[in-house]
């Protein structure tokens, strides 16, 4: 019985041991399960951030700055997009980049943003090496150090240049005349209307000079409609080269232009050009192998003396135009060809 008992004890422990071992043995699979699958996560992960990295590096405009705003670090998308080389931006001040002049409340309000440590978003325009202006959407990071001090300044941004430009060209084609490109009537009128507000403040006049070309029907049915397009050009270039830098042209009509002087000390001023431009236009203009001579009639509205509102300014000089036009062609009749000559 002792030997019995004995061996069965021997037994036993045998089985408790191969037990273990099968315990041991699972447990052991189930973690080299788990770490391959751990690797091939981090594998992806890996894969993953060699794909975003690519993706900024192609479309990010990525730099670092220190606390003075002197660039330490800049991608390759950045100097392609300002014409530097990265070598030549090394050392760079930010806002020497940044020269375009800006919002000074929105310059506060980013200074203001990263001072409190936060991120600010927003565009910014600056200009290339060649000059070009450019746009950048941008956020500037504040980069801290294990204290919490703010150390550098991490910017990404995407060029959106493209975009601007498309804005840019949809505003202009709604407050100007696509053949001239002087202002149109909501641009004159909002000129106007503003100078005007200023002209009562300061006790200043203002002037509307309605201008109306007197044979240009006859060179637009006579030589044809491209001949008169260049006729209406040529007009608008030398309205704008008669008048001062503050002054609005504006195309209003077919062959119909207003000159609008803000801030004038006399009405006599206006007169005086209004017989410059009447002298201007009645001087040939050689267009298509021909010389045109169309002449115009002017008429002056002045503020406050012929009204204090943007519809009565125009219409006193609306009104004049045509009492000018009507002496004109009791002179000589608008159906008439302009003399034309080789």
């Amino acid at each position: 019985m002792p030997a019995l008992l004995a061996a069965l004890l021997v037994l036993a422990a045998a089985w408790r041991c191969v037990a273990a071992w099968r315990g041991l043995k699972a447990r052991l699979a189930d973690a080299v399960h788990h770490a391959a699958q751990a690797a091939q996560a981090a594998e992806q992960a890996r894969t993953e951030l060699a794909v975003y990295k690519r993706a900024i590096e192609q479309h990010a405009l990525v730099s670092v700055a220190n606390t003075s705003g002197i660039i330490v670090e800049v991608n390759e998308r950045m100097a392609q997009v300002s014409g530097y080389a990265q070598e030549e931006m090394i050392g760079m001040d930010h806002r020497t980049l940044d020269s375009e002049p800006a919002d000074r409340e929105a310059m506060r309000k980013l200074r203001a943003t990263l001072t409190a440590g936060e991120i600010w978003r927003g565009e910014l325009s600056s200009r290339t090496k060649q000059g070009e202006l450019y746009w950048v959407d941008s956020a500037i990071v504040p980069l801290r150090d294990a204290n919490g001090a703010t150390t550098r300044y991490l910017r990404v941004g995407v060029d959106v240049t493209m975009r601007k430009r498309g804005e840019a060209e949809l505003a202009r084609q709604a407050t100007h005349d696509g053949l001239t490109g002087l202002a149109n009537r909501a641009l004159l009128r909002d000129r106007m209307q503003q100078a005007l507000e200023v002209c009562k403040r300061n006790g200043e006049m203002a002037a509307a000079l309605f201008i109306d070309m007197n044979r240009f029907k006859a060179v637009n049915d006579g030589l044809g409609h491209d001949v008169g397009d260049q006729l209406l050009v040529a007009v608008a270039l030398r309205l704008r080269a008669a008048v001062r830098a503050e002054d609005t042209v504006a195309r209003v009509g077919g062959d119909e232009f207003v000159v609008f002087m803000p801030r004038m000390p006399d009405a006599g001023g206006a007169q005086q050009l209004a017989q410059k431009l009447e002298q201007l236009m009645s001087e040939p203009f050689g267009l298509a192998g021909h010389k045109l001579q169309v002449g115009a009639s002017v008429g002056v509205g002045v503020f406050p003396t012929d009204g204090t509102s943007v519809d009565d300014v125009l219409k006193a000089s609306d009104s004049q135009m045509y009492r000018a036009k009507g002496a004109t062609h009791r002179q000589q009749p608008a159906h008439r060809m302009p003399p034309v000559g080789a």
